[in-house]
């Protein structure tokens, strides 16, 4: 059988400077001492403008132990 694997996942920072739509972006930590594999599970960051629709933006990649995934608008 194999062990249980904790996911330590953290959002370490969110950004909205100077309120300028283009350049925000949100970075998730694995604080864990193993990958997350995003593909491997239902991973979705979910947004909310204004109080309106929420939307969710699915995960995809690897987040390495100890390293940042970045979401930011994609042009």
């Amino acid at each position: 059988t194999s062990a249980a694997v904790a996911i330590s996942l953290i959002i370490s920072e969110v950004s909205d400077p100077a309120d300028n739509f283009d350049a925000r972006f949100v970075e998730i930590y694995n604080a864990g001492s193993q990958s997350v594999d995003l593909s491997a599970g239902s991973w979705n960051l979910g947004r909310q403008a204004n109080g309106g629709t929420i939307a969710n933006i699915a995960l995809t990649g690897t987040i390495a132990a100890g390293s940042t995934y970045t979401v930011a608008l994609s042009s």
